[in-house]
């Protein structure tokens, strides 16, 4: 999550800066997550009059309290700064508060709750609580060197989930991508030599970050040369929340980096059809059935009972984890609730 006393500078710097350039003057910036990394203090360089911190859970600002730099304790007790405990999609769902910049710096999909970050309903009510102009950014794994199909299916289904939502849409390639979003026009003509100029008025103390670096990562040839897999690939399935396939491609994109030979397996499983489970599952109720018929002659009267155990205990347990499933996508929180649902489940 985070790590002392030195952090990751390229990081840190590449995830705050390139947004935060991409507005004239970014005032009030939400941040989800990832403040402890040391983002946080990237942000205070620039002439923000209010930052709002979303991090779940508080230990692990004890824990940074702690450990961290007296850099990090700075700008965490800036007077600028309000830490919000709350999970970052529901802060946004709920907040009255709107933003010039809006940065998630949260890992990638992996999971039903962090993908509720990368949805298209997230970023309807992320764009609900931008200032006109204001600017959107979230990261992808990526890399320079070569592109999977599994990491080009992912990028692409992050990317066209955004452009569902935001007229302007812009990758910056890299080991990470980052994607910038925005329904106003500063997105549309990338004019570095505005954003260099923008950099040095600022006056922002950098140790990767410079004119020259930005010129280089924001080269067309470059990122036209990194980012032709993406564009030019066929289209992905939008993210949505009851929908949720970013999670899918994670799974795929890391299971193929760490055991190759599964790579076919996920990309067969990816044209199956939800109704084609019903055959196997058709086959597994007979199956249960014939059981059922042998004990009757054996013993009459069992099969009422036997189908009624089979089809209830079916139902109940399908629905129960449904229901888990989809209160994790569509809430996050399962702690409390998940007990309630267990105990409603063996009731």
């Amino acid at each position: 999550m985070f790590s002392v006393p030195n952090p990751d500078v390229a990081f840190n710097e590449e995830v705050i800066h390139f947004p935060m350039l991409h507005h004239p003057a970014p005032t009030k910036v939400l941040l989800i997550g990832g403040g402890i990394g040391g983002t946080l203090e990237q942000v205070l360089k620039h002439p923000v009059g209010e930052v709002h911190y979303a991090e779940l859970d508080p230990l692990i600002i004890e824990a940074a309290r702690e450990y961290s730099p007296q850099s990090f304790l700075r700008a965490l007790d800036d007077p600028r700064v309000s830490t919000k405990y709350v999970d970052g999609r529901l802060f946004v769902k709920n907040t009255r508060e709107t933003y010039d910049a809006v940065i998630v710096t949260l890992p990638s999909p992996s999971t039903l709750q962090l993908n509720r970050l990368y949805t298209r309903e997230f970023f309807i009510e992320v764009a609900n609580i931008l200032k006109p102009g204001g600017v959107f950014s979230t990261t992808i794994p990526s890399s320079e060197t070569y592109l999977s199909r599994e990491m080009i299916d992912h990028n692409r289904c992050i990317y066209e989930t955004l452009k569902e939502v935001f007229n302007n849409v812009l990758i910056i390639p890299s080991d990470y991508n980052i994607l910038l979003a925005s329904s106003g026009d500063e997105l549309a003509s990338q004019d570095i030599a505005v954003l260099c100029r923008r950099f040095e008025s600022r006056e922002l103390e950098t140790k990767l970050v410079t004119t020259d670096y930005i010129k280089y990562r924001l080269n067309p040839v470059r990122t036209e040369r990194l980012l032709a897999p993406i564009l030019t690939s066929d289209k992905t399935t939008v993210n949505r929340d009851l929908h949720p396939i970013g999670c899918y491609y994670n799974m795929a994109l890391w299971n193929s980096m760490f055991y190759p030979d599964t790579a076919g397996f996920f990309r067969g499983v990816s044209q199956l059809r939800l109704w084609w489970f019903v055959i196997p599952a058709g086959m597994l109720l007979l199956a249960a059935l014939g059981v059922a018929v042998r004990r009757k002659a054996a013993r009459s009267g069992l099969m009422p009972i036997a189908i009624a155990i089979i089809t209830t205990g079916f139902a109940g347990m399908t629905f129960s984890i449904i229901l888990l499933l989809s209160l994790q996508t569509l809430e996050g929180y399962l702690y409390q609730k998940l007990a309630v649902i267990i105990a409603a489940f063996m009731l």
